[in-house]
């Protein structure tokens, strides 16, 4: 299982992700008013469990609310919608993963979620705007001139 957050976070910018962001440089999602404790709850849930098959009918159950007033909170306290969360989230940590070469692209989808590498492929790509295979040559490239 991958390491919680101290603190709720979501990325400010909208997509596409660069090379740079991190899960630890997103901001808080509540800027100056409280967040709902329940969606509070759902990231935490979330945060927690991105890596497997999560649809949002199971986070609302966990914390209680029904699926239409859990995408709703959601929505107004992340400013996004729940699968372009979980998408970022996984996106995130395949970056992290990508760095190490024993694992291959395909292992990477799976450990973070994805059920088919085609899939992952097709959103690392419309994310990060390369393939998962040439972001892992860039950062071995960029890497070894540092």
């Amino acid at each position: 299982m991958f390491a919680r957050s101290s603190h709720l976070v979501t990325n400010p910018d909208d997509m596409p992700l660069s090379r740079s962001t991190e899960v630890s440089k997103w901001e808080p999602l509540s800027r100056g008013s409280a967040m709902d404790f329940r969606i509070k709850r759902a990231l935490l849930f979330i945060q927690g469990h991105f890596c497997e098959h999560l649809t949002a009918n199971q986070v609302a159950r966990h914390v209680g609310i029904s699926r239409s007033r859990f995408e709703h909170l959601f929505g107004r306290e992340a400013g996004r919608c729940f699968k372009t969360y979980v998408r970022v989230l996984r996106l995130t940590k395949a970056k992290d993963l990508l760095v190490d070469k024993t694992l291959e692209v395909k292992e990477v989808a799976y450990m973070v979620g994805y059920g088919f590498a085609a899939n992952f492929t097709r959103d690392f790509k419309r994310y990060v705007m390369e393939t998962p295979s040439v972001y892992r040559l860039e950062f071995r490239r960029n890497s070894t001139f540092c």
